[in-house]
């Protein structure tokens, strides 16, 4: 654990109350040298607050109860509800404890007295905020990629597969061609999940051509669920883990619109051939 808490933190302080917000936001930057590092930005209130969650990401954030736009367990439900996957550690006085806690049943990973508050404790306690969180991500891609290996292996044997597939998997009868697609889908995957964040228009003609040349090759749903894996897991091993493991959840909605537009293309039997550096 040591090595992931070693490294920059880029922490989201929303409190109204200037002194608590300057006294914490001391804690954080004052810390000694050979420690992990602190980014501090401010936030006086929660819409304040959602908005530099939308602009930015940030490791964790640290939560004030009792904001001018909001209050209590209600905050935390505020940007966990925006969809911001991010650790919060809930900052409350000794008469607010009973809502700190049920703050926690809502989503908080932990919480501080202000009255007890020290550097070592706010300190500590975002760094196994941050590395729960870590896990609890890391988890939820291993379960997705295991999800999806088992798909191969069981798709591998079904009639649809036989019927829809060539003589074998592509990986094999044709390996610098799938090598190829599994490099345009890494491709794909980012920018699928990088258009729904932004709500932008997804890239459907990407979709559409990787889908025909699949097809066209004789690829059946095996291959695909193998590309989208392969391609998924060479995105875990470069990109930091947050991101990685939005790409592999948000990732899997990509997997379910491509298997559609790959059956469309033996449903309907596509004419259409993108040159894949194999004669037609």
């Amino acid at each position: 654990m040591t090595t992931e808490l070693s490294e920059d933190r880029s922490i989201l302080l929303v409190e109204d109350n200037p002194g608590d917000a300057e006294l914490v936001a001391n804690f954080l930057l004052d810390g000694p040298a050979d420690r992990e590092e602190f980014t501090v930005t401010s936030a006086a209130s929660l819409a304040q607050a959602l908005r530099h969650l939308d602009d930015a990401d940030f490791d964790a954030v640290l939560l004030d109860l009792s904001l001018p736009d909001g209050r209590g367990a209600d905050v935390v439900a505020a940007i966990l509800d925006a969809g911001h996957i991010v650790p919060i550690v809930v900052l409350t006085g000794l008469e607010d404890e009973q809502m700190a806690w049920e703050c926690m049943t809502r989503g908080a990973q932990d919480f501080l007295l202000k009255d007890e508050m020290t550097a070592l404790s706010v300190r500590r306690s975002l760094g196994y905020a941050i590395y729960r969180r870590r896990l609890e991500r890391q988890r939820a891609a291993d379960e997705t990629r295991a999800r999806y290996r088992s798909l191969s292996t069981q798709t591998s044997t079904t009639v649809v597969t036989a019927s829809m597939a060539g003589a074998g998997p592509l990986a094999e009868r044709l390996p610098a061609v799938y090598t190829r697609a599994v490099a345009d889908y890494v491709d794909l995957v980012e920018e699928y999940v990088d258009a729904v964040f932004s709500k932008k228009g997804k890239p459907h003609d990407a979709m559409q051509v990787l889908a025909t040349r699949i097809g066209t090759l004789g690829g059946g749903p095996r291959d695909l669920l193998d590309i989208h894996l392969a391609a998924v897991d060479r995105l875990c091993a470069v990109r930091p883990p947050r991101r990685a493991h939005i790409l592999t959840l948000e990732g899997r909605l990509l997997g379910l619109e491509m298997m559609g537009l790959l059956v469309d293309h033996y449903r309907v039997g596509s004419s259409r051939y993108h040159d894949y550096g194999v004669p037609r």
